[in-house]
């Protein structure tokens, strides 16, 4: 039995919400090499990823803040169990950390997309 008419959130649905609680954020800006960061704002270019994609998420809001000359972010969506969450997330902040040792300041930030609230389409 399927369910017509329901239709689980996306992760551009999520960034939508998030950025319309960040000031001045702007979603779907353009680069000029045609690479759209998730949300930019004044200082920081953000990359928005569920949180078992860590390593893309890090090679993305690196390349966008290089692209932009702002400083990186990288908003983690959590869907998954505390278990599994906890190790992924231990397994994410490895690289961060090594790449702040080297100097460079990455923002980052953990979501539970259960307290998001997404807007009717």
């Amino acid at each position: 039995m399927s369910q017509v008419g329901f239709a689980q959130p996306k992760e551009d649905d999520y960034t939508e919400a998030i950025a319309k609680s960040m000031p001045g954020s702007t979603t779907q800006f353009i680069l000029p090499d045609g690479t759209r960061p998730d949300i930019l704002q004044q200082d920081i270019v953000w990359e928005v990823e569920w949180l078992d994609k860590y390593d893309a998420a890090l090679s993305q809001s690196l390349r966008y803040a290089m692209k932009t000359g702002n400083e990186p972010g990288i908003i983690f969506l959590i869907r998954s169990k505390p278990e599994k969450t906890k190790r992924d997330m231990r397994d994410a902040l490895i690289p961060i950390s090594y790449v702040r040792g080297l100097g460079a300041t990455i923002h980052v930030r953990f979501i539970d997309v259960r307290d998001i609230e997404i807007g009717e389409k």
